[in-house]
C-alpha cells in the first residue's frame, strides 16, 4: 500500500528533476563543443593556411537546424543590441540594457535562455527565465519573488517551504555560483529589471519566431 501511494510522488519528483533547456541554450552548447567559432569568426581560420581554405570541408553535425537558426537570430539581435537600445526607448530595451549592464546574461544565458553550467546545483545549471525550474524559484511569476532574487540573492519564502525549502537550501549552499545581491540598485532600475524578467518569462523557451517577435517588440516607441 505504501509503495502504491508513493508512486505518484516518485513520478512527480522525477518529472521535476528532468533537465530543461531552450533552442538557444542547446545550440550554444553545440557551437561551443564543436568549436564552430574557430572557423566562423576567423576567415580564413587561424589553424589553416589560406592556400588550403578552399579545400576545407564542413564536418557533419547532428544539431537541430531549428535550434541553430534560433541561436543565429539571437546572435544577430545581440550584435545589434546597442543600436536598438540607443534608438528605441521602451521597457523592453531599458530592461535589456540593465540586464547587460549588470551581466545577467552571463549566468542566465543569452536573452535569459539558460545554459550556464553550475556545479553542485540541483540540475547542474543556472536556469533561464522560463520553464518549471524558474516557476518554482519565482513562485509562478510573483514580481516580489523576482525582486527578492535581484536585491537579496534569495527568495526567502522558497526557503521557508517545509520540504522543498530544505532541499533548495541544501543545493544553494553546495552550488558553485550563487545569485548576485544587487541591493543598492535604484528603485526604478529594480522595477525595470523585474518587468523585463517577466517579459522574457512570457516568451518561454524562445524559438526563432519568438526571437523575431522580441526584436520587433523592442523597436516600438515607449
Amino acid at each position: 500500500m505504501i509503495g502504491i501511494l508513493s508512486m505518484p510522488i516518485m513520478i512527480f519528483l522525477a518529472y521535476r528533476l528532468l533537465p530543461e533547456s531552450s533552442p538557444i541554450a542547446r545550440a550554444k552548447a553545440f557551437v561551443e563543443n564543436r568549436k564552430c567559432l574557430e572557423c566562423h569568426v576567423y576567415s580564413p581560420p587561424r589553424s589553416l593556411p589560406s592556400t588550403d581554405f578552399d579545400n576545407v570541408q564542413h564536418p557533419e553535425y547532428n544539431a537541430s537546424a531549428q535550434d541553430l537558426e534560433t541561436y543565429f537570430e539571437a546572435i544577430r539581435i545581440n550584435i545589434e543590441s546597442e543600436k536598438r537600445i540607443t534608438q528605441y526607448s521602451n521597457e523592453l530595451t531599458q530592461g535589456e540594457k540593465l540586464a547587460r549592464d549588470y551581466h545577467c546574461f552571463i549566468c542566465h544565458g543569452l536573452l535569459g535562455q539558460g545554459g550556464q553550467e553550475n556545479k553542485g546545483s540541483l540540475k547542474g545549471y543556472i536556469p533561464g527565465w522560463f520553464g518549471r525550474d524558474f516557476d518554482i524559484l519565482i513562485n509562478n511569476g510573483n514580481p516580489n519573488a523576482i525582486r527578492e532574487w535581484i536585491t537579496k540573492g534569495m527568495y526567502q519564502d522558497l526557503i521557508n517551504e517545509p520540504v522543498l525549502g530544505t532541499i533548495a537550501e541544501h543545493y544553494f549552499e553546495k552550488q558553485e555560483i550563487n545569485m548576485l545581491r544587487l541591493s543598492t540598485l535604484p528603485e526604478e532600475e529594480i522595477q525595470l529589471l523585474v518587468k523585463y524578467v517577466l517579459m522574457i518569462h512570457s516568451y518561454g523557451a524562445m524559438d526563432k519566431a519568438a526571437v523575431i517577435t522580441y526584436e520587433e517588440a523592442s523597436k516600438k516607441s515607449q
